[in-house]
C-alpha cells in the first residue's frame, strides 16, 4: 500500500450509543452508557481498534506481529536468564501502556515459547507478567497454522489430514449425486508455503494419498487405476507440485 503525501483525517460519528448491564437468571442491574471502548458488531469496530492500539510499537524495540487483537512478541537472545529479565522488563511497560489506553491484559491466556537448539532448564517463574507467571508451551496457533518449537509440522500436517479426511468422507457419499466440476473441491493452498517442503518427505506423502483418494471419487475411478493421468484429466495439482510453484515462486519474487 502507497504511503499517502498527507496525514489521514477520519471524520465520523457513531449515532449508536450502547448500554451495558449485568443479568444473573432473572434479575437485572440498571443500563449504564458505555462511554470508552469499540463497539461490537460494528464495521468500523476493527478499524477504531487497529488505530487505537497502533502506537503501541513507539513504547518497545521488541519485534511485535498484530492481527485484530492477537499480538505476538519476538525476542532473541544468547543468555536465556539476561533475555527473561529484559523481557519482564520491557512486558512491564507494554502492560502499563494496555492500562493506561483502558485495555486488558489476559496473562492467563498469554503464554510463551522457545525456539532454540540446546535445552536447558526452564523455571516456571522465568516469564512474568503483572506478577503472574507466564505458561510455557510446545505448541501454539498462529493465524490458524500449529506452530511447535521444534519447528516441525507434523502437528499442523494433522490439523490439515484431519480436515482433508473429512472432505474426503463427504465426497464419499456424494459423488454419486453431484458432477465433476461440484466435486473438485480440495485445494491445499492456506499456508502450505509454510508447512510444507518442496521436498518428499512423510508429512506430504499422507496428503498426496488423500488427494489421491480425491481424484479417485472425482473421477468416479477404480481404486486400482492409475492417478497421474486423473490428476491431468481433472487440472488438479498435486501436493508437491504446488509446493514447488510456491517456492518458485517466492524466490522469483524475493531475488
Amino acid at each position: 500500500m502507497p504511503l499517502l503525501p498527507y496525514p489521514l483525517k477520519l471524520d465520523f460519528q457513531l449515532s449508536l450509543i450502547q448500554f451495558q448491564y449485568v443479568a444473573i437468571e432473572d434479575t437485572c442491574s440498571s443500563l449504564l452508557p458505555l462511554t470508552c471502548g469499540v463497539p461490537q458488531r460494528s464495521i468500523l469496530g476493527p478499524l477504531l481498534f487497529i488505530l487505537h492500539v497502533n502506537d503501541i510499537q513507539t513504547i518497545t524495540d521488541l519485534s511485535l506481529i498484530m492481527f485484530a487483537d492477537d499480538m505476538n512478541i519476538f525476542a532473541t537472545g544468547y543468555c536465556p536468564l539476561l533475555l527473561s529479565y529484559t523481557l519482564n522488563v520491557k512486558l512491564q511497560s507494554i502492560s502499563e501502556w494496555f492500562s493506561a489506553n483502558l485495555l486488558s491484559l489476559n496473562v492467563y491466556k498469554t503464554c510463551f515459547m522457545i525456539f532454540s537448539k540446546r535445552k536447558f532448564p526452564i523455571s516456571t517463574e522465568m516469564i512474568t507478567c503483572n506478577g503472574v507467571a507466564l505458561q510455557r508451551v510446545r505448541e501454539t496457533t498462529f493465524l490458524g497454522v500449529v506452530i511447535s518449537d521444534n519447528l516441525k509440522w507434523k502437528k499442523q500436517v494433522d490439523v490439515v489430514a484431519q480436515k482433508v479426511s473429512n472432505i474426503v468422507g463427504i465426497l464419499y457419499r456424494t459423488c454419486h449425486v453431484l458432477d465433476k466440476d461440484r466435486l473438485k473441491l480440495l485445494y491445499i493452498t492456506y499456508c502450505c508455503s509454510v508447512w510444507s517442503s518442496p521436498y518428499k518427505n512423510g508429512n506430504l506423502d499422507r496428503l498426496f494419498k488423500l488427494q489421491k483418494a480425491v481424484v479417485h471419487l472425482i473421477s468416479h475411478s477404480s481404486y486400482l487405476d492409475h492417478s497421474d493421468p486423473l490428476f491431468s484429466s481433472l487440472k488438479v495439482i498435486k501436493i508437491y507440485d504446488l509446493t514447488h510453484c510456491i517456492y518458485t515462486d517466492f524466490y522469483v519474487q524475493g531475488s
